[in-house]
């Protein structure tokens, strides 16, 4: 009987811990970089130029430490939108590292200024399908 019940508190405190974590949302300060340099481990331009944009394949979000976030439900277009300008990215990031964006921001005048929302995404792909 102690083993059960002990069995069973430890097997709730795991998923409740799991379940924290996966609901943990972090926000990412930084900017959109060449998906390229990562992968090949090169140090990322000050600024991209038109053509390094139109090259790319995709972006990863590169924070103020030098941390790269590949942000994989982020639209390509949205990501060249606001290559070369500050960003805010809300979301969770799952055991591999991704960043599962929720919110995506670009500082213009002052502020940031919301240019992206998941929620808005899919309430527009599911109107599409109707």
């Amino acid at each position: 009987m102690r083993k059960t019940i002990t069995l069973m508190v430890t097997a709730t405190i795991i998923l409740a811990a799991a379940t924290a974590l996966a609901e943990n949302v972090i926000t990412v300060n930084g900017t959109f970089k060449g998906a390229l340099y990562s992968y090949l481990g090169k140090k990322h331009p000050a600024m991209l130029t038109k053509a390094q944009i139109a090259l790319e394949p995709d972006f990863v979000l590169c924070d103020e430490s030098g941390k790269d976030y590949f942000v994989a439900n982020l639209p390509r277009l949205k990501k060249v939108s606001c290559v070369n300008e500050l960003v805010r990215v809300s979301g969770k990031l799952d055991e591999d590292g991704t960043l599962c964006a929720e919110c995506l921001e670009v500082y213009r005048n002052d502020k940031y200024v919301k240019v992206w929302d998941l929620d808005q995404e899919i309430a527009e792909r599911k109107a599409l399908l109707r």
